[in-house]
């Protein structure tokens, strides 16, 4: 009889283990999800200072002699 209330313990702790590792794994893919848009916003910056830097680079237009 003493089997029985172990395999149900067992069961129990399967189920503990699989929320733990569904809790586990969850963050990580946030993590990296969030490290992504992180990565997007910051290519998007420095595109944008770049697209700057170029416009201040480029020789002003020639003013018209009067």
């Amino acid at each position: 009889m003493s089997g029985l209330p172990e395999q149900e313990i067992s069961k129990e702790n399967v189920v503990k283990v699989n929320a733990c590792a569904s809790a586990h794994f969850v963050p990580p893919a946030a993590a990296a999800a969030a490290a992504a848009a992180a990565a997007a916003a910051a290519a998007a910056a420095a595109a944008a200072a770049a697209a700057a830097a170029a416009a201040a680079a480029a020789p002003p237009p020639p003013s018209e002699p009067w």
